[in-house]
């Protein structure tokens, strides 16, 4: 799936994470039949429920304005962060791995090590 994240992980948290237990923190649901569940989408204004979520496919779909997919892509969407983020946030939620073994683009490996106190301007010694 992405270079920087191996599928091994990928597949652990898809098949880790429920998609009806993320998305339903962050929206209230209401079940609407076996394994379907309906909500107001998050993604545009609406009165009558027309997102939906299939705990069996683990996908979901509006059918107002289209959007739909998996758990990553629902987080990607919902909190506005790319791929490797959304691996991140959802493999921190779910337990799958420790966050920090999950490569993330927004840290930056450019950063000087932490000072040890051993550098050469340092006035202590």
């Amino acid at each position: 799936m992405n270079k920087t994240i191996p599928d091994e992980i990928v597949d652990a948290i898809r098949s880790r994470c429920n998609i009806v237990d993320i998305i339903g923190s962050y929206i209230p649901l209401k079940k609407a039949g076996s394994g379907i569940w309906k909500a107001l989408c998050p993604f545009h204004q609406e009165k009558t429920p027309s997102f939906s979520i299939s705990e069996q496919s683990q996908n979901y779909h509006c059918f107002g304005c289209g959007k739909g997919g998996d758990v990553f892509s629902f987080v990607m969407e919902k909190e506005g962060v790319e791929f490797s983020s959304a691996v991140h946030l959802l493999a921190a939620r779910c337990a799958v791995v420790a966050a920090e073994n999950i490569p993330d683009k927004r840290m930056n490996t450019a950063e000087p090590a932490a000072d040890n106190g051993e550098s050469a301007g340092d006035p202590q010694k």
